[in-house]
């Protein structure tokens, strides 16, 4: 189980967005269209209150952010995501930096079985999930131990 948490929701905002979330030692990951993110995220929230953790993909607007991505639903979701953590006292991630997963987080993925295959931002919210399950000290047992072995094959 999460060390700290019962649970942890990761978001990945936008016209698709992705959510990955860890429960009861189960990985799931997928995208969705807004209102249903909106919905799947308000239900994770209101079953686990304060014993979930929320994070999301930081989404930030610069003079370019018209040139390169007209999603204000990415804004909006994070707005919805803020209020329902605040509602239902779940605790706040610091947002994670705007990241498409590399090589190294694919293959992490791939080999804990949380990769999604076509489906980039459920791709770019497990990520997410992961990096911060190993830089917090967060990730349950049974994945490390997988990762450990995965690492070891390779020496």
């Amino acid at each position: 189980m999460i060390t700290e948490y019962g649970a942890v929701l990761w978001v990945d905002p936008g016209g698709m967005t992705g959510l990955a979330r860890i429960e009861r030692g189960r990985f799931f990951a997928d995208e969705y269209e807004p209102m249903e993110a909106c919905d799947r995220i308000a239900a994770m929230c209101f079953y686990w209150r304060h014993a979930m953790a929320i994070g999301w993909e930081r989404f930030t607007i610069t003079a370019d952010t018209h040139k390169k991505s007209r999603q204000p639903e990415a804004m909006e979701i994070i707005g919805v995501c803020k209020w329902l953590a605040h509602s239902y006292k779940c605790q706040v991630l610091p947002p994670a930096q705007q990241h498409t997963p590399d090589r190294y987080d694919r293959q992490r993925l791939q080999t804990l079985g949380w990769w999604t295959p076509g489906k980039d931002d459920a791709q770019s919210a497990s990520a997410h999930a992961l990096n911060w399950m190993l830089r917090s000290g967060n990730l349950p047992g049974k994945e490390a131990a997988i990762l450990a072995g995965a690492r070891a094959k390779q020496r």
